[in-house]
């Protein structure tokens, strides 16, 4: 994650990973194949929105459309509440 983070001008310490793992903790959800935590997955459902905070896939299983599934999936969700 750090070549990503480091595009984006944000810091890469211990400290500052430890600070957005722990953001809206609440919210997350960990992401499972086959009974194997892969990622990690953030949403805050309210009423009438949500709001995606946080989606992390593990290196070795991005580039399988993971994380394309569950931001659709996250989508359609999202319109059906309207």
């Amino acid at each position: 994650m750090n070549p990503h983070l480091i595009a984006s001008s944000l810091p890469v310490s211990d400290e500052t990973h430890l600070q957005r793992v722990e953001y809206q903790f609440e919210h997350a959800t960990i992401i499972e194949i086959n009974k194997c935590a892969i990622g990690l997955l953030k949403v805050h459902r309210q009423a009438n929105n949500m709001e995606q905070i946080q989606i992390q896939v593990a290196p070795s299983y991005q580039g399988n459309g993971i994380g394309t599934r569950i931001l659709n999936d996250l989508i359609k969700e999202a319109g059906m509440q309207r």
